[in-house]
């Protein structure tokens, strides 16, 4: 296993293969079996190491824009207590948090919430009603955000 508990992962050009059960990568010459759906590619290391690129096709990419559009949105914004808890007092919400959410989880088919967050970055830098921080581990509704922030936040 790797230092966050998740097996280790063979590779073969497409496809990943749990070693934490046997499973060797193929031969180069074996017919490709279906690629991982998340998974745009899967690079191994001497060490043994995998890095997993999630990729996200231009349709979901719209559909996750606008499901965050949507959670930032006036109407939302509203009545989500728990999503204004999460904001900071700049109205910042750390984008790991979003990636938690079901909704977020089922439009980019990951398994694990951090590995959607490449894909939030992408669909909230598409958006002109929601913005990112300058390290890009937060976003926040552009415009009037601080009308949302509770106010246990304001200084």
């Amino acid at each position: 296993a790797d230092g966050y508990g998740h097996p280790r992962l063979a590779c073969h050009p497409r496809v990943m293969y749990p070693a934490s059960i046997g499973l060797p990568a193929p031969p180069p010459s074996a017919p490709m079996p279906t690629p991982v759906q998340a998974l745009d590619s899967c690079s191994c290391s001497a060490s043994g190491t995998t890095t997993l690129q999630p990729r996200i096709t231009s349709a979901s990419c719209e559909k996750l824009r606008l499901q965050i559009d949507y959670y930032f949105s006036d109407s939302n914004l509203e009545h989500d207590f728990f999503l204004r808890r999460q904001m900071d007092s700049d109205g910042y919400v750390p984008l790991i948090t979003l990636s938690a959410f079901d909704r977020v989880r089922e439009i980019t088919s990951t398994r694990y919430p951090s590995e959607s967050i490449p894909l939030l970055i992408e669909a909230v830098s598409k958006s002109n009603r929601v913005e990112l921080n300058d390290t890009q581990t937060k976003v926040r509704r552009v415009g009037t955000w601080n009308m949302f922030v509770l106010q246990s936040f304001h200084v």
